[in-house]
């Protein structure tokens, strides 16, 4: 299992990826959290973990 939280830089703003895969040949599913102050990477991680039988799980602030 990989499990990956890293820092990037992107146009010049830090930004935020989180990755979780169990096969990396998986295709990505690349979740865009809904603005300002909301947040909800944490639900995608714990609550549909599921989605790993099929994606590697992308996250991005």
């Amino acid at each position: 299992m990989t499990d990956v939280k890293e820092k990037i830089l992107l146009g010049g703003v830090k930004q935020r990826i989180h990755y979780v895969t169990d096969d990396p040949a998986k295709p990505v599913l690349l979740f865009l959290h809904g603005g300002p102050g909301v947040c909800n990477r944490h639900d995608i991680m714990t609550k549909h973990r599921d989605l790993l039988d099929t994606f590697t799980i992308v996250t991005w602030d």
